[in-house]
């Protein structure tokens, strides 16, 4: 069975508190007062306090084009990436050659040759590794991702991957956009990065007395397991989630539907998937559920009854760091397994994440 045996965020030095941001905002849009006013009575809604900003927050009213900002992104990413990568790297009780794949995501920037070679280069990792960058999953990517390596350490049980997130979300803001959903995107999205690193049976009993004593850093009882994993897609539903490629950069697209589609589709979804693995609902000890928004969880808590202390480090990501898009669930995991107590030996936990397709991603995990 495959393990998650470590994750190291990374976050931009600059953190502003909310009313800071809506300030900067309001001036930009002073100009169109109902577009401001607005978005002075949405920020009491969104449920963010605080925010991780990739630029000073000054810097952002004389940003033009896509140009500009994708060449700030890249920059910027790549040093959120030197440190998330390069903290869990050197905590590796293990040889670089058994790293066998390296899977990265983000949804906020392009780059070509994509971030992930450019990380290669910088901390000499095995050349021969597959390389899987992957564009456009957003919010679910994160949770997609970890799956996805779980696959690939099911298929080569001796060898170990790297998965990386990054979103600068900040460097997508549309100053010219008055819609209400670039106005809550504005207000909603943080900027962060993490890697995970992911192992598969073979190499975990090969190296147990290193990993039980670092894992990097924790025991290994902290490293949940990977159970099973699904993706579920929603058909015709492209219109609720995702970007309208503008010269001005990434335009938001936020619709509506995506509560009704939570509200009607989410609970049998899961369900269905912890059947399939022989679990039921209520043997689910934690909960790993990307904070979409207010409305999001509150949806999801709604549509498969859950108390407020599951949903609890959700709102406490959203409150303190905002949504991370597809970094989010890798922050909350990395918190579970960092916590003052590991998860009861024996428990399970389900990770998921939705994102543009409209997809569901879900993973069960026992610790």
């Amino acid at each position: 069975m495959t393990r998650i045996l470590a994750i190291r965020s990374a976050f931009p030095e600059g953190s502003y508190a909310q009313e800071a941001i809506v300030e900067l905002l309001s001036r930009s849009w002073s100009k169109h007062g109902e577009a401001a006013a607005k978005l002075k009575q949405l920020a009491k809604r969104v449920g963010v306090e605080r925010r991780h900003l990739a630029l000073p927050l000054e810097r952002y009213p004389a940003l033009e084009g896509w140009e500009e900002t994708n060449a700030l992104w890249t920059q910027q990413a790549l040093a959120l990436g030197t440190r998330s990568l390069g903290a869990l790297l050197e905590t590796l009780p293990f040889a670089l050659p058994e790293i066998g794949a390296f899977l990265s995501t983000t949804v906020t920037g392009i780059a070509t040759p994509s971030l992930d070679a450019h990380l290669l280069n910088r901390y000499g990792l095995p050349s021969d590794l597959k390389r899987m960058p992957l564009f456009g999953l957003g919010c679910a990517a994160g949770a997609s991702l970890l799956a996805r390596a779980s696959d690939y350490v099911r298929a080569y049980p001796e060898k170990v991957a790297l998965v990386f997130a990054v979103e600068l979300c900040s460097l997508t803001w549309q100053q010219r956009d008055l819609s209400t959903a670039n106005l809550i995107a504005s207000l909603l999205f943080g900027d962060g990065a993490a890697t995970a690193l992911v192992a598969g049976e073979a190499f975990v009993e090969a190296h147990l007395p290193a990993l039980s004593a670092s894992t990097p850093g924790r025991a290994l009882r902290r490293a949940p397991q990977v159970v099973a994993t699904r993706s579920v897609f929603y058909r015709e539903t492209l219109q609720i989630m995702g970007w309208k490629v503008k010269d001005s950069g990434l335009e938001i697209v936020l619709a509506p539907e995506l509560i009704s589609l939570i509200e009607s589709r989410l609970r049998d979804d899961m369900e269905g998937f912890l059947s399939s693995a022989g679990v039921e609902r209520g043997e689910i000890a934690e909960w790993i559920i990307h904070p979409g928004g207010p409305k999001v969880l509150n949806a999801i808590q709604s549509a498969l009854e859950l108390d407020d202390e599951a949903l609890a480090p959700s709102w406490t990501l959203l409150r303190e760091r905002g949504n991370l898009s597809s970094v989010s669930v890798l922050t909350l995991l990395e918190e579970k397994m960092a916590g003052r107590e590991a998860p009861r030996a024996g428990s399970y936990g389900l990770l998921f994440a939705m994102g543009p397709g409209f997809a569901l991603e879900m993973l069960l995990l026992k610790w």
